[in-house]
């Protein structure tokens, strides 16, 4: 595991509350060791309780140190931009009891600043190309939900047609073939002696609920089979 490091040269003043005005930061350890004040952040531990992933600042009476792990397979940018904002914040902090040369703050200012104009370019051409490619595909969804929207219309529509020219023909069947052809010569031979042979076929159609054809065709029925003769 690698170690970074920036060294920060700088001349303690004094101390009486440095501790205390570090302690909010999240720290998992602030003490003294020897001259200077160690802090330190736990991120993660290996499997044998070893720090894996860590940053400590030591304020020493003549310098500044940060050092922070880089784990392997790590971005060495992407740790600095994690670590580094915690490093100003704890600078400014300790700035009264403090002769900080501004100098190689700045440097690592600016190289922060860098890497951070970087990503957010890097992230916003990212964003804009996904952006592009999910407008393409709800352009290309768009087109196809309104394609078979009209397709569904059409089909509704051949549907309904079908259905009307379905009902229309099932009432002709019915009137059709209201009753069986038995029954219907049954009831036309029954009329026909009834009536000393003759038949109004509009009026036997009306009372007996069948159409005027299918009387004509029992008729013809009746003289093929011999039950009839014409007069």
């Amino acid at each position: 595991m690698e170690v970074e490091k920036i060294i920060i040269r700088a001349k303690r003043k004094g101390e009486e509350e440095i501790l205390s005005l570090l302690g909010d930061l999240g720290f998992t350890r602030i003490e003294y060791e020897g001259k200077n004040i160690v802090v330190e952040k736990i991120e993660a531990e290996d499997m044998k309780g070893k720090p894996f992933l860590f940053y400590r600042i030591v304020f020493a009476p003549d310098e500044i140190v940060l050092e922070y792990a880089v784990p392997p397979k790590f971005n060495k940018k992407q740790r600095f931009l994690q670590v580094f904002p915690v490093f100003l914040t704890s600078l400014k902090l300790v700035e009264r009891y403090y002769e900080i040369n501004a100098i190689p703050v700045y440097n690592h200012v600016v190289e922060f600043l860098e890497d951070m104009q970087k990503m957010i370019g890097a992230d916003m051409i990212e964003v804009h190309s996904k952006l592009t490619d999910l407008q393409q595909r709800y352009d290309e969804l768009k087109h196809k939900y309104e394609e078979l929207v009209r397709s569904s219309e059409e089909n509704a529509r051949l549907l309904l047609e079908c259905e009307k020219k379905r009902v229309s023909l099932g009432k002709r069947i019915e009137k059709l073939e209201g009753m069986s052809e038995e029954l219907l010569k049954e009831r036309i031979y029954k009329w026909l002696k009834a009536h000393d042979g003759e038949i109004d076929v509009e009026e036997f159609a009306k009372i007996n609920g069948v159409a005027p054809e299918r009387v004509e065709e029992g008729l013809e029925m009746l003289l093929k089979d011999g039950y009839i003769k014409r007069k």
